[in-house]
């Protein structure tokens, strides 16, 4: 079994389309795919829209608040970086214009919340509820 240290990084594996996400999180802007076809705001990142099968989808500056719609405390993980900060809470969260978002942060079932796209310690795109 391996030790974990305080210098452990989240994981960073993502997908092309994923890594789009970086540069606006780096701006600290919430963008998200929509549809030109018929306005529909999509995630996760997809080359075509899940609506219609439209491949007209670009990067839009998106809204952030939302819903709470659940909640989970992480109890257990194999990778190092959130072992060494369990119990991790996650919420799921669906935005006013639609898609469901699974986001770091703290929050209730009902409560509002504003999800924001920022950096996490290893430069990946992740989606935090203010």
């Amino acid at each position: 079994m391996s030790t974990s240290s305080s210098q452990s990084l989240p994981p960073r594996k993502r997908t092309a389309l994923g890594e789009q996400l970086q540069a606006f999180a780096e701006k600290g802007e919430l963008h998200l795919q929509q549809c030109a076809a018929c306005n529909l705001w999509s995630y996760p990142p997809r080359e075509v829209c899940g609506h219609c099968l439209a491949d007209e989808l670009s990067w839009q500056p998106c809204p952030g608040e939302g819903q709470v719609l659940s909640r989970v405390d992480l109890h257990n993980s194999f990778e190092a970086y959130f072992s060494e900060q369990l119990p991790w809470p996650l919420l799921s969260v669906k935005l006013d214009v639609g898609p469901v978002l699974y986001v770091h942060g703290d929050g209730q079932s009902g409560q509002r919340v504003n999800v924001k796209l920022q950096l996490d310690a290893a430069s990946a795109p992740v989606f935090r509820a203010e």
